[in-house]
């Protein structure tokens, strides 16, 4: 997980003409309903359609931030503060993306510092995301290996 990868979105497929036919008939709906109300007939069907806009991106976008969520990540030649700077961000995205679990395995080599560390910042997390609970297992057998556990609770 980098932090500036680059998200590529085909906005043809996203608002497809399945799509846009919908809102666009969402919106002749609203534009009637409010004409028979003696209400603002643009301002209606510019509401139905910014708030179809909107929705869509939303989900395209909350979508895409799932699938860069990492099943492995190794911590080997990376220093505290990149190691620290890529679990935040897969916490950020676990905290507004919708899932019941996540299982992270996590190889920090041979580093005491980052093994105490992972542990300090799962306590942490558990505390500064209430939706989250986090647990760590280092994995037997498997040298420096941890398995990080993500549960969304809400």
């Amino acid at each position: 997980m980098t932090k500036n990868k680059e998200i590529k979105i085909d906005l043809e497929k996203v608002f497809n003409d399945e799509w846009l036919t919908n809102v666009y008939n969402a919106a002749l709906v609203a534009m009637d309903h409010t004409k028979n109300k003696d209400g603002n007939v643009e301002e209606t069907a510019r509401s139905v359609i910014d708030y179809n806009i909107e929705k869509r991106l939303e989900e395209t976008i909350l979508t895409e931030l799932k699938k860069s969520l990492p099943k492995s990540i190794n911590w080997k030649n990376k220093n505290l503060v990149e190691a620290f700077d890529e679990f935040k961000q897969i916490l950020d995205i676990c905290d507004v993306v919708d899932f019941k679990k996540l299982n992270i395995k996590i190889n920090i080599g041979d580093s005491k510092i980052t093994e105490q560390n992972l542990q300090h910042w799962k306590n942490i997390a558990n505390i500064d995301y209430p939706n989250l609970e986090l647990s760590t297992t280092k994995l037997e057998n498997k040298n420096n290996i941890y398995k990080v556990e993500i549960t969304k609770l809400k």
